[in-house]
């Protein structure tokens, strides 16, 4: 059975036709020598590095082309240009609504987090010692942290997602009010657990700021995100809910662009504290110890460079605005020069000159009429 229902849900669909991109494109016969240089390269593997056939084609061809070191990219990630045009006006549109304001904007993300795994460091070591690794204890259990962030900068309470059939008092034994803990087999969410979160952290997190506003939340584009009973519930609180398209969240996912790499860096710092410290093993029971002040430290850094630039903002409009007035002050007070002296008064004399033949010519043609009369 097909339910219609008349909610408030954006979706980027991907179905735009690709756009011709010839502008960048190299020309047909530039295209056969790239050809011919990536076969002769394969043929000729091993005497390459002598012959240089790639760095003389790139360099006769300079203001074409460019040596560049590309990392490998999933298809699926690399071709999303037409998917962030379309994100972009859709999600343009909702924004524009004046009733939607900056606070009630929310980006929600999960990630995984390593449970015992630390940072490359410096090292003094024995000359001659090639090794490039150290020596530690690294547990590969993955926790799952559900975190968001509003436009503004304020983040909500986390919900943590254990890998486990069952909970354990002793993983939770720090106070951290609001935080809500939740287990699952594989500890990722599912469409659930995003009920529940939707439930008992986003909305009465934000209910009361939003003051019956619409409340925008952009998360991924996760099927559990938009099962009936999340869209029966976003519809009934005024939410809207906005997914980013596929294989875009390396570009379009706010939390994974800049929040989750100083958090996860953090929690290493956090970790290599606490092994310096001469804790043998970290297991789940020192998770909320080390996460809570990682979390802390890192929205505390993200605030402070938010109004850094914020700052720097202000100062630059108020800058430009004081050049803008101290030149405006300028051209009214400005004395004329010489030349335009010199100009403006013989300006003034034709015009004198005109008026007083105008005067001559009244005065003539009244003498005239009286001589006939």
């Amino acid at each position: 059975m097909s339910h219609v229902l008349p909610f408030s849900i954006v979706h980027a669909d991907d179905d735009r036709s690709k756009r011709k991109r010839e502008a960048n494109s190299p020309s047909p016969c530039l295209k056969r020598k790239l050809l011919s240089i990536s076969v002769y390269s394969r043929m000729l593997s091993d005497d390459l590095s002598k012959l240089k056939l790639a760095q003389l084609f790139q360099k006769r061809h300079a203001s074409a082309i460019r040596a560049s070191k590309s990392g490998a990219l999933d298809w699926n990630r690399f071709v999303t240009y037409d998917k962030d045009d379309s994100w972009f006006d859709v999600i343009g549109k909702v924004l524009q609504d004046p009733a939607v304001l900056q606070e009630n904007i929310d980006n929600m993300d999960e990630t995984g987090i390593m449970l015992s795994k630390l940072h490359s460091v410096k090292v003094l070591v024995r000359t001659g010692d090639d090794r490039g690794y150290r020596g530690a204890r690294v547990k590969r259990t993955t926790i799952t942290a559900v975190e968001c962030i509003s436009a503004s900068g304020e983040a909500l309470d986390p919900m943590i997602i254990w890998p486990a059939s069952t909970h354990r008092a002793n993983w939770t034994t720090q106070s951290t009010p609001g935080w809500y803990c939740a287990y699952s087999d594989g500890g990722y969410t599912d469409s659930y657990l995003s009920l529940q979160w939707l439930k008992l952290v986003f909305d009465p997190q934000t209910k009361e700021r939003a003051n019956r506003r619409p409340r925008v939340l952009i998360c991924d584009g996760f099927g559990t995100h938009e099962t009936l009973e999340i869209l029966e519930f976003c519809f009934a609180n005024n939410i809207i809910l906005c997914r980013l398209p596929s294989h875009t969240s390396h570009k379009l996912q706010p939390c994974d662009v800049s929040v989750f790499g100083p958090l996860k860096a953090a929690y290493r710092d956090q970790v290599e504290r606490l092994e310096r410290g001469g804790v043998g093993t970290i297991g789940k029971e020192h998770f909320i110890y080390l996460y809570n002040p990682a979390r802390r430290i890192t929205y505390e850094d993200l605030e402070k460079a938010r109004l850094e630039r914020a700052t720097k903002e202000a100062d630059k409009e108020a800058a430009d605005k004081a050049k803008k007035a101290e030149k405006a002050k300028q051209a009214m007070t400005a004395t004329p020069t010489a030349d335009e002296v010199t100009i403006g008064k013989k300006k003034r004399g034709r015009k004198y000159k005109k008026g007083a033949g105008a005067d001559t010519r009244a005065v003539e043609e009244e003498a005239k009429a009286a001589y006939i009369g």
